[in-house]
């Protein structure tokens, strides 16, 4: 399965329980964006 993410912000604590609920294995996918990386610029 493919995931996506945004905002970890240093929160590794939670990344990590995610990572666990959502039962992410070898076969998965994670798209981790940063919201400045997929906001379109303001003019």
């Amino acid at each position: 399965m493919t995931y996506a993410i945004s905002d970890i912000h240093g929160r590794f604590d939670k990344y990590s329980l995610m990572l666990e609920k959502i039962n992410f294995g070898e076969d998965d996918t994670l798209n981790a964006f940063d919201t400045e990386s997929i906001v379109t610029p303001r003019r």
